[in-house]
């Protein structure tokens, strides 16, 4: 039981707040005298962003950073979808476009070999992605991407946890 009637009352409501925040925070949507059309998290990729000019050098302290974000993103994402009471469209969405990047910066910073076979696990949840964006979310098809991310998200954990990437980050990032 919450002791602060206030949590209790945002308990009970199933109220939360939500606040992100990283890199691209920094830019506030601009780059180069532009504005970003799509949302900020996507400035990077919107305008080309060199690494260089964006990010900090690789290092098992950034990767393990990027690993944990993209546990906490997939573990929501897999939360949402497996409560069909409670799904919330753009909460599921935002939680797989946050796994994709995370996953992507991790390869970023993986020397080539470890960095393409992670890139096969993205493929598979980008395909996810897709299939959500084109499909209604029929019990079916939840219990399919259900399984599917649940496959996909042990694989990254095993091959890819922190632990096992010892050896396997670059000196300087990867091109996308």
């Amino acid at each position: 039981m919450l002791k602060d009637t206030k949590q209790q009352w945002f308990k009970d409501a199933k109220y939360g707040l939500f606040i992100h925040w990283g890199l691209y925070s920094i830019l506030a949507g601009e780059y180069d005298g532009k504005t970003t059309p799509t949302i900020a998290e996507w400035i990077m990729n919107t305008f080309d962003i060199p690494v260089k000019e964006y990010d900090i050098h690789p290092s098992m302290e950034l990767y393990t950073k990027r690993y944990i974000f993209w546990k906490n993103w997939h573990k929501e994402f897999m939360n949402v979808i497996a409560n069909p009471q409670e799904t919330n469209e753009k909460k599921l969405m935002v939680s797989l476009e946050q796994e994709i990047s995370n996953l992507y910066d991790m390869k970023g910073m993986l020397v080539d070999e470890k960095g393409d076979e992670l890139q096969l696990s993205i493929d598979g949840v980008e395909q996810v992605e897709t299939a959500l964006r084109k499909e209604t979310l029929t019990r079916g098809n939840r219990v399919r991407i259900i399984r599917n991310m649940d496959l996909l998200g042990k694989e990254i954990k095993g091959k890819f946890s922190y632990r096992v990437m010892t050896g396997e980050i670059r000196d300087d990032f990867r091109s996308q």
